[in-house]
């Protein structure tokens, strides 16, 4: 590969993940705080931190015989990505707040943190993203601008990009340095310049709160579903227990009728005589109604109690 086509790569790999991170960015603190937010230190739709972080795991993704590592792979862009990007962040925001005296992002609030510039939370989530990056958005990126675009064509992009970028970072500079209280035409630069990010942060913020309030919509729908599930569980059970509890009634009171049945007919001596009872009861030849009046009641109460155990279990 030679030196022209190395630069080639580079100043669009930095391009492109620059306007990338920007639109992530907009999109989390848009999601984060509730309002559409333009995010970003110079006035266009760019963040220059991450394409220097980009450009720092690339090369190490360069430098590394990834193809043959297997699953350490993963490990490696994950630590890789983590250290790399943290370390960009913290030179960026350690820069610009002794620089100009100001904070773009604030971590003194989250554990783990040096400086409020980093923290672990955000470098596990630099770990992460950088193999979503590498795996999948990066060799889209490389075949779209590197590989497909016709490198005049390329140049001529690329040219106008920077241009426009080196414009927005002197001016943003300026008026950092407070150059803007004596040139007023600085002030008109910036908001022209500012016009083309504060309508894509704005599409792309209402875009993210669009998204996020159907999220929210579809997580009330789902609770309320589980809530009406439950319901109808529990009165499906209700209903089970009813008429398990009606069936013992019934069952009760049939046992109850015949028990009452079986007393009247062995008192009264009509349907039960003593050769019928001694030809059903052999053994109680000796017996008098009321023992053998005993003698099947306890059979019935016996049978109701084993009906009972069963309807229980």
């Amino acid at each position: 590969m030679t030196v022209n086509s190395e630069i080639y790569r580079i100043l669009w790999y930095f391009a492109v993940y620059s306007v990338l991170g920007w639109c992530v960015e907009v999109v989390y603190c848009t999601v984060k705080s509730g309002k559409v937010v333009n995010r970003g230190f110079l006035n266009g739709p760019v963040c220059p931190v991450y394409g220097f972080g980009m450009l720092a795991i690339c090369k190490v993704v360069d430098l590394l015989p990834m193809e043959s590592m297997g699953e350490v792979q993963f490990v490696l862009l994950f630590l890789a990505g983590m250290v790399l990007a943290s370390l960009a962040e913290l030179i960026a925001g350690w820069s610009l707040f002794h620089l100009f005296h100001a904070r773009w992002w604030d971590y003194s609030d989250r554990p783990f943190n040096i400086g409020g510039y980093v923290c672990l939370q955000m470098s596990l989530l630099w770990g992460t993203g950088t193999i979503i990056m590498i795996d999948f958005i990066h060799p889209i990126t490389q075949r779209l601008t590197v590989d497909m675009l016709p490198m005049q064509t390329g140049w001529v992009v690329l040219a106008v990009f920077y241009l426009v970028f080196s414009a927005d970072l002197m001016v943003t500079v300026s008026i950092m340095v407070g150059l803007n209280k004596r040139l007023a035409r600085l002030d008109q630069l910036r908001t022209s310049m500012r016009t083309v990010s504060d309508s894509m942060s704005g599409m792309l913020g209402e875009s993210a709160l669009r998204t996020q309030q159907k999220m929210d919509e579809n997580k009330v729908q789902a609770a309320l579903a589980r809530a009406e599930l439950r319901d109808l569980a529990e009165g499906t059970r209700r209903e089970i227990q009813d008429r398990a509890q009606e069936r013992r009634k019934e069952r009760e009171e049939y046992l109850k009728n015949l028990e009452e049945r079986l007393h009247r007919q062995l008192t009264s001596g009509k349907m039960f005589g003593p050769r019928r009872l001694l030809r059903a009861f052999p053994e109680s030849k000796h017996m008098r109604y009321g023992e053998i009046w005993k003698q099947l009641s306890d059979e019935i109460n016996g049978e109701r109690d084993s009906t009972n155990e069963h309807d229980a279990s």
